[in-house]
């Protein structure tokens, strides 16, 4: 496990013991691993430049952005609880803005923007995406990643459960028609999460048994997902998208 790995974990898990129950996603190592490989995807394709992490949250993509030597610019409206207090992340400088779907940045502001568990959360879609297209530049990558997938079957399971906390999903023709109606080509919709990463609901004790398991969990959840009927009802879809 590699050292920002560990700082990830140290974080997240000082996070929960304060009380911050919105930290799960940061818990156990197989979660951790997939963040680390969307921060590498992020950094073969973008390769240098001006991100805009929208939406951050604590704010870890933008410590591991920064880590690969691109200039992220984690932007967030809400401000958790503690946050000064845990380790990485109250080092960071978050930006927080106080509207809705407005963003304090000019025009053709930034070479990337990310939605890494975002978009489905906003009070306005559109607007929102309206604004992300005015701060991003001419050719300028869209990045999303962990947008849920109508058909997941533990979207399903989270729904009876009563543990769902995704009020928008998505199917591929849907991403599609979304991000081509806001003038964007799409350069890659890839299907993720057959296996669950961060098991919300679940017993510590099993999100680290399962976590630890993160160099078998990872090469394989990457394997099903790319296997027809099997990779339908993935967890999550990724999408690369450039402003025309």
């Amino acid at each position: 496990m590699s050292s920002e790995s560990k700082k990830l974990l140290t974080a997240a898990q000082y996070g929960i013991r304060l009380g911050n129950n919105d930290l799960s996603h940061l818990s156990n190592k197989a979660s951790v691993a997939n963040y680390i490989n969307v921060a590498d995807e992020i950094k073969r394709v973008l390769k240098e430049g001006r991100i805009l992490d929208w939406g951050c949250g604590y704010g870890h993509m933008t410590y591991l952005l920064r880590n690969r030597n691109i200039e992220s610019v984690p932007y967030e409206i809400e401000k958790r609880s503690n946050f000064d207090k845990i380790p990485i992340f109250s080092e960071l400088n978050i930006i927080y803005g106080n509207e809705n779907f407005k963003l304090p940045y000019e025009n053709n502001s930034f070479d990337a923007v990310l939605s890494c568990g975002t978009i489905e959360h906003v009070a306005d879609i559109n607007s929102s995406m309206i604004e992300i297209k005015r701060v991003l530049k001419k050719g300028g990558i869209l990045f999303i990643y962990m947008l849920p997938n109508k058909q997941s079957y533990t979207e399903w399971i989270a729904e009876k459960r009563g543990l769902s906390v995704h009020p928008v999903k998505f199917n591929k023709n849907e991403i599609s028609e979304f991000l081509q109606g806001f003038g964007y080509k799409i350069i890659k919709i890839k299907r993720n999460n057959i296996l669950p990463k961060s098991l919300i609901g679940l017993p510590s004790i099993i999100k680290n048994i399962y976590g630890s398991l993160y160099f078998l969990i990872i090469p394989i959840d990457r394997f099903l997902a790319k296997i027809p009927l099997i990779n339908y009802f993935c967890g999550v879809f990724e999408v690369i998208a450039i402003k025309n």
